[in-house]
């Protein structure tokens, strides 16, 4: 970098150019002062090479036009035109493109946003988190559910207060290749690579954290104010934000408004609004008057006109709700706080009481009279669920390089198989407590249909021989030797006793692992072994890469435990058993499935096909449209994925008769 040259300041003063101080300008070269067209640089100006075009539009040369810059590097082949006040204290990194500016700046020293504290889950506060760069849905969880460990709230602010003091500064950044054009005032933004913002309205207080692999895109009329965005995230269409978070590869957009709300990876949320909403991983809202108010949603999908309520209360807006994984509500919904969704529910009507169906996992929760009637495990073998569960890993939309957000994608995982397993013994009990004539049984402010505990509970045993029957065939499939394979039980049945005595396993807003886990994690924060937010982001990814050897030692041991067998004493009777349990339950579960799908090909079905024909143009209209039955993509896969477990479960077996066969011999 060098100073100006005098035939260059004469150039720039002819070209409209003024400066209170020209030595404070440095160049790099080649300098091209005829690329600098009525510009007021202020301050320290630091300018890179101004050669070549716009990455844009080829049309367009770099340089500064028409702009007010004080005290800012500008990198190398940037374009800035027409900027309304001035671009103050920023380093603007090479390839950028800022045109049709209202003004950027940093006002004094700035955090971008971060420690901004947002109220989640409770609206008038006691959850709160702190916005920062680093933030995941795991963090994020522990700080908004674990207050009753005060220690473990003090640990984590002061590991996120020693990131934010790093972010601290005077300056702003705009990262490499950014684009922003036909945007507002924007003030205190840190801007990251390749970042597009158009048309933005205004920013303040922001943290802007793109990457080339995965950019943000901020749109059209969209207001931030105390917002962090991680990669990949859009935020368009007049959206309106304030302390929120939104998180990577998420959606917001058409309209949408949200305040001290966290939206965590693939979250998509359109036309409605939001309020101490925690949004976890892949949980959408599309229809225009749904409301996400006050409570967990994790993997939620919002039905139109979907209500929230907290407002029955008489000290303030205290009570909360949980929306478990994988819950659904139907159109027109109502839900008011204080209560608890169990996993996989869906929610038809409206429900003013307060209620908790997390004991029964996979259910209908539905209103009748004015009362919400729990129909267990019905939601078990229902296309809807089956499709959610594929569907997830498919549309993860992130491309950044190291996705802070870690997520496990099994819809039977032990989390849940615990809860069935619990379900199982107490709708038992509920079956040998009440007698034939009631007709009604009571359960945390639901009411249970007598009528449905026996199909409740042989649904739930049939998800567990297929969960269970399933680890068996893995256990055998990948066994050298039958001392191997007995070897990997004994593992199985030590780990499970492990765990006995804990709450089992935790769905920490994505993350599965057992309970013991995350005590070990907390211990680890009280005593300073985990002492950077880096540390326990590494922590949390060593959680997720060992959880499937450790679901699978808990599914093997708990199989022993449920068919009271012990590892060394395992037979092959015992094994094949399992396995042909397996193929049953699985051939059940497909055929419920095939049932529930053949619905969607109905005569009712085809209602309003076919309108100016008779009834063969109607029928001819909906296969055209809709297809057939025995051709759709859906009905295939079940199809081939029974056959499939049919060849699976012979050559288990075959291998278990050739493991014990060996031992004879």
């Amino acid at each position: 970098m060098r100073p100006l040259a005098e035939d260059e300041i004469s150039v720039l003063k002819q070209q409209g150019c003024t400066s209170q101080d020209w030595m404070r300008i440095r160049v790099a070269d080649p300098f091209l002062p005829e690329r600098i067209v009525r510009a007021t640089l202020g301050g320290e100006i630091v300018l890179g090479t101004l050669d070549g075009y716009c990455r844009q539009d080829q049309a367009l040369p770099c340089g500064i036009y028409d702009a007010n810059l004080k005290d800012c590097t500008v990198g190398d082949r940037v374009r800035i035109s027409n900027v309304g006040t001035v671009i103050q204290g920023y380093d603007i990194g090479g390839d950028a493109c800022l045109e049709h500016i209202g003004g950027l700046q940093v006002a004094g020293q700035t955090t971008f946003g971060c420690g901004t504290i947002v109220d989640v889950v409770v609206e008038s506060g006691g959850r709160g988190v702190p916005l920062f760069d680093l933030l995941s849905a795991q963090l994020a969880y522990l700080f908004a559910f674990y207050r009753h460990d005060k220690k473990l709230i003090q640990c984590l602010s002061s590991l996120v207060q020693n990131r934010i003091d790093e972010i601290q500064a005077t300056r702003g950044v705009i990262g490499d290749g950014a684009r922003l054009s036909c945007c507002g005032i924007l003030e205190n933004v840190y801007i990251g690579a390749h970042a597009v913002l158009e048309g933005v309205a205004k920013l303040t207080d922001c943290m802007i954290l793109s990457e080339k692999n995965d950019p943000v895109l901020i749109g059209a009329g969209v207001q931030l104010d105390s917002v962090i965005l991680r990669p990949g995230a859009h935020v368009e269409s007049g959206a309106v934000l304030s302390n929120c978070f939104v998180g990577e590869g998420a959606r917001v957009g058409k309209q949408f408004s949200a305040e001290n709300s966290l939206f965590f990876a693939n979250a998509e949320a359109f036309n409605g609004e939001a309020c101490s909403a925690f949004v976890g991983p892949y949980a959408v809202s599309h229809h225009r008057s749904t409301l996400l108010l006050t409570a967990l949603y994790s993997f939620y999908n919002a039905g139109s006109g979907t209500n929230f309520s907290n407002h029955r209360y008489k000290v303030g807006p205290v009570h909360q709700g949980v929306m478990e994984r994988g819950c659904k509500t139907a159109s027109n919904s109502y839900v008011c706080w204080p209560a608890r969704v169990g996993a996989f529910t869906t929610v038809l009507g409206r429900h003013s009481g307060f209620f908790d169906t997390s004991a029964f996992p996979f259910s209908y929760l539905m209103e009748e009279d004015g009362a919400s009637i729990l129909l267990p495990a019905v939601n078990l073998f229902t296309v809807g669920t089956t499709r959610d569960a594929d569907k997830w890993q498919k549309r993860d939309r992130r491309k950044c390089d190291k996705p802070l957000d870690l997520i496990h994608f099994d819809a039977f995982n032990p989390n849940t198989i615990t809860r069935i397993l619990h379900a199982v013994d107490r709708l038992t009990r509920y079956l040998d407590e009440t007698g034939a004539s009631e007709q009604r049984v009571a359960h945390r402010g639901v009411i249970i249909p007598r009528a449905r505990l026996h199909n409740a509970r042989d649904s739930y045993e049939l998800a567990l021989k297929r969960y269970f029957g399933q680890m068996v065939c893995l256990l055998v499939e990948t066994a050298n030797s039958l001392d191997d394979l007995r070897g990997e039980f004994a593992h199985a049945e030590a780990f499970v006793t492990a765990l006995s005595g804990t709450a089992g396993w935790i769905d920490l807003c994505g993350l599965l692992l057992p309970q013991g886990s995350v005590d070990s994690i907390v211990r680890d924060l009280h005593d300073g072994t985990i002492a950077t937010v880096a540390e326990l982001t590494a922590r949390f990814s060593d959680e997720y890469a060992g959880y499937s050897a450790r679901a699978s030692l808990w599914a093997s041991g708990q199989w022993l435990k449920r068919n009271e067998l012990f590892a060394g004493t395992v037979c092959a009777h015992d094994l094949s058993s399992a396995v042909l349990a397996w193929q049953g339950a699985t051939q059940a579960c497909n055929d419920k499935l095939l049932n529930d799908a053949q619905k969607e090909f109905s005569a009712q079905a085809s209602i309003s096909f076919g309108i100016d024909g008779g009834r063969e143009i109607a029928a001819a209209d909906f296969e055209a449209v809709r297809g057939t039955y025995d051709q759709n993509s859906f009905v295939c896969q079940i199809r081939e994925e029974t056959e499939k477990c049919k060849q699976r479960a012979e050559a288990v077996l075959a291998k278990i008769d050739r493991l014990f066969a060996d031992t004879k011999a």
